[in-house]
């Protein structure tokens, strides 16, 4: 046998497969499903319904009204209310939208806003596929079934039908973590090092719970120096100069202002009459205080609080959550002592290469998670007892949260062919329940379809 047709025999068989695809039909059923049940809740909420909205509407009325940012002050709020303390990105884009829709009247307004939302939301749904496409680009259905379970989730349906920055948050740590995945495998790409800056600057600049995506991304970009290798060094230097320097000129601005106007960058020091999380383990013990602080944050990082109709409706909601979680967690623990892969092929991304991204993904969406999670522990036992005992605050790390469940069940192979559509399908009748308990139960008076729009003040 010639040695031409054995090369050409080997390079066809080091050639990778075609990534496979996924009908269209799935995606378009999923928006037309999310904008259906986003579209529902932004009219099922009363006005004003959903925590600390209308708090919202006041900075944006008063950025509309004065072209200026308000005074803030620990005592009563200040100009604007006490959410007037939060950074003006999301403010300022909703202000300029509040007053272009002034010739539709007050309600139509904030109904309007609601509805921006939901076309913030859409761009969600668009950044979440991109970021779990980079760990499975050949595995379409766990794609969709993570970009299902991220903008289906009903804390994420919650924030999508209110006027509230954390979906804002969601957005930009989603494109975050999705930039920094592909920084991890091209670290000498200086573009991504500053598109990333640029994403980690303008979420800072919605909401300070965005920050610690800024230091994921410069880990990221110094783990590969760990070594001590100089010419490493050397480049991840440069990468996170830039990243840091891109960030800071977008939002390093708010911190200085804060700090010559109050004597605090953050502003976010508001300890509320019940005291600090600490305050209350002192009086009420710390096993107590610890096991309740953990009971909500979990609980309330999947659907708000009193969403889930009580007794049997929200044990089997957040059962589900619970029985999902724990499948996960064991998959990925299992997954970690897998051997490494095959190397790349000689022809271009291979099984190594894209099981090295999912890994990155994965790494990457842990470590977001546990510094949103640790921040918000921070300010719970040590700034306000009240105002961050909830999950809530992790709404924006909710993809990476996606990717992290979905990896763990499809490593059981077999199990995750049925557990997936199930938990899907799942999610999908707690979001039912939910809308059913909003409209039944909580707000009985506007059960009545044609008085969503006419709400008692």
């Amino acid at each position: 046998m010639s040695e031409a047709p054995l090369e050409e025999s080997l390079s066809e068989a080091d050639e990778p497969a075609p990534p496979a695809t996924l009908h269209r039909g799935w995606w378009w059923g999923l928006a037309l499903v999310y904008l259906a049940l986003a579209g529902f809740f932004t009219v099922a909420q009363p006005m004003f319904g959903p925590p600390d909205e209308y708090e919202h509407l006041v900075v944006i009325q008063f950025l509309a009204r004065e072209h200026r940012l308000p005074y803030w002050n620990s005592e009563n709020g200040g100009e604007a209310g006490y959410e007037g303390q939060h950074p003006p990105l999301f403010y300022a884009t909703m202000a300029v939208l509040y007053r272009l829709g002034q010739p539709l009247g007050e309600r139509w307004r904030v109904y309007a806003l609601r509805w921006v939302q939901v076309l913030v939301g859409l761009l969600g749904l668009a950044l979440c596929r991109k970021l779990l496409t980079e760990a499975w680009p050949r595995r379409p259905e766990l794609v969709w079934y993570g970009t299902a379970l991220a903008v289906l989730m009903p804390n994420v349906l919650a924030y999508v039908s209110q006027i509230n920055p954390d979906l804002w948050v969601l957005v930009g740590i989603t494109a975050g973590l999705g930039l920094t995945v592909r920084l991890a495998r091209e670290p000498e790409n200086l573009r991504l090092a500053a598109g990333l800056g640029a994403v980690c600057g303008l979420a800072t600049l919605c909401k300070i719970s965005a920050a610690p995506l800024l230091l994921v991304a410069l880990i990221v970009e110094a783990w590969p120096a760990r070594h001590g290798d100089r010419e490493a060094l050397r480049r991840a230097a440069r990468s996170a100069a830039v990243t840091l320097g891109v960030a800071l000129a977008l939002c390093g601005w708010w911190f200085v202002r804060n700090e010559y106007l109050y004597a605090n960058p953050t502003t976010i020091v508001q300890v509320h009459h019940f005291g600090t999380g600490l305050e209350w383990a002192f009086l009420n013990g710390f096993g107590k205080t610890a096991w309740w602080t953990a009971r909500l944050t979990y609980l309330s990082t999947f659907a708000p609080v009193d969403w889930p109709p009580e007794g049997i409706g929200a044990v089997l909601s957040y059962g589900l959550f619970l029985l999902l979680t724990m499948i996960a967690a064991a998959g990925l623990i299992a997954g970690r002592r897998e051997p490494t892969p095959l190397p790349p092929s000689r022809s271009g991304r291979g099984e190594s290469d894209e099981s090295d991204a999912r890994r990155v993904g994965l790494n990457v969406s842990g470590l977001a998670l546990g510094l949103g999670l640790l921040a918000h522990q921070w300010s719970f036992w040590m700034a306000d007892v009240e105002k961050n005992m909830g999950g809530r605050y992790l709404v924006g790390y909710i993809p990476g949260l996606a990717l992290l469940l979905v990896a763990g069940i499809a490593w059981w192979e077999r199990l995750a062919r049925v557990l997936l559509p199930v938990a899907v399908v799942g999610v999908l009748l707690i979001d039912a329940a939910c809308a059913w308990n909003i409209v039944a139960v909580l707000n009985p008076r506007w059960t009545p379809l044609w008085h969503w729009f006419y709400y008692p003040q």
